[in-house]
């Protein structure tokens, strides 16, 4: 079914540039929260990593690769944030404790539950 939906080139390549977005902006995640974990309450490092994840994936996909032809560019970027709110509320807490657990298992750092995993990866 995907390869009958990807036969011309442009959207060949807006696919590949949106897999690229999706890549840049958990690797953003991940790296911010690596950073900044020993830093912030985990609460909070989860919330400054996904701010900066959605900010990166936002602009990537609206300007480079899924440009809209709309004009309405405040509207757009509400109705982003109410999407990525109402993810937020609705996964936050588990996305908040199962990226932690493996960001802190990847460093040989166990934070929060994590240290009670039997798992650890030697470094990063």
């Amino acid at each position: 079914m995907i390869k009958a939906n990807l036969t011309d080139r442009a959207t060949q390549v807006r696919f590949l540039r949106f897999l690229t977005v999706c890549g840049l902006s958990a690797g953003v995640q991940l790296a911010v929260l690596a950073g900044i974990r020993d830093h912030l309450a985990a609460t909070a490092a989860f919330t400054v990593s996904f701010l900066c994840s959605t900010t990166t994936h936002y602009l990537l996909n609206r300007f480079w690769a899924l440009p809209s032809e709309r004009r309405d560019s405040g509207q757009q970027l509400g109705e982003y944030l109410f999407t990525v709110l109402l993810s937020y509320v609705i996964n936050g807490r588990g996305s908040n404790s199962a990226t932690l657990c493996w960001v802190s298992a990847c460093c040989g750092r166990p934070v929060g539950r994590c240290r009670r995993q039997p798992w650890r990866f030697s470094s990063c």
